[in-house]
């Protein structure tokens, strides 16, 4: 998967998946370049992305009756 395709998987703006993988608090790769320049390309495994959503969840407080 690619930045945009995270996003929209998540329901978030592009630029909060940038902000995650700046701060990388989310599971990602980077793909070398082709010619050696720059940083290459971020890219993404759908079930790691699955995983990581699972690893992070909130569990609701059970209130006493």
């Amino acid at each position: 998967m690619n930045r945009q395709e995270v996003a929209d998987f998540l329901g978030v703006h592009l630029r909060s998946v940038d902000n995650l993988i700046a701060k990388k608090q989310i599971p990602f790769s980077r793909v070398p370049s082709m010619g050696g320049n720059g940083r290459g390309r971020v890219v993404f495994v759908k079930e790691n992305i699955l995983q990581w959503l699972t690893d992070n969840e909130v569990k609701p407080v059970e209130q006493e009756v």
